[in-house]
């Protein structure tokens, strides 16, 4: 039988659920820190996703898209060895 190389399928798909856990951890991040300024941490840059997941996690990827105004969006980026994903970026103060 010939084989298949699954490996770049593999590579992307964990791309896109890093992107998926960083979307949910901003969500999290905003309603808590809204609901109660003590709580959560300020997000002002994409990069703040580094403050909401396990730094493990986030250690292999490059996080991209810049700045983020206060209760503004932004496009961010993970990116691994060519393949990307995008998650919503929430500012916070």
């Amino acid at each position: 039988p010939k084989f298949i190389d699954m490996s770049g399928n593999a590579e992307e798909a964990a791309v896109k659920g890093v992107a998926g856990a960083a979307g949910s951890a901003m969500s999290m991040n905003y309603a808590a820190r809204k609901a109660d300024a003590t709580k959560g941490v300020a997000v002002d840059d994409c990069e703040d996703i580094s403050s909401l997941l396990q730094s493990v996690l986030l250690s292999e990827y490059t996080i991209t898209g810049g700045a983020i105004a206060a209760d503004g969006t932004t496009t961010c980026t993970v990116t691994k060895n060519g393949k990307s994903a995008t998650f919503e970026g929430l500012g916070i103060s």
